[in-house]
């Protein structure tokens, strides 16, 4: 298995974050090779103890 993350960037509001990447992943299962390509998002907020994450999605792509 393998994932490879690209386009990092990380946008920081106050006390809240939102990070973005793409992510291609490369798995085999039975013998057979799967590939998935994503753009993922993900909201950070900043809490008296410390970050937590609060929302992810992830949005299909082309493989590329």
């Amino acid at each position: 298995m393998s994932l490879t993350t690209t386009e990092l960037g990380v946008r920081r509001y106050d006390r809240a974050a939102i990070m973005r990447c793409v992510q291609r992943g490369r798995a085999t299962w039975r013998g057979e090779v799967m590939t998935l390509t994503v753009r993922l998002s993900q909201t950070w907020v900043e809490l008296p103890d410390g970050w937590r994450l609060a929302g992810i999605q992830f949005s299909s792509l082309d493989p590329a």
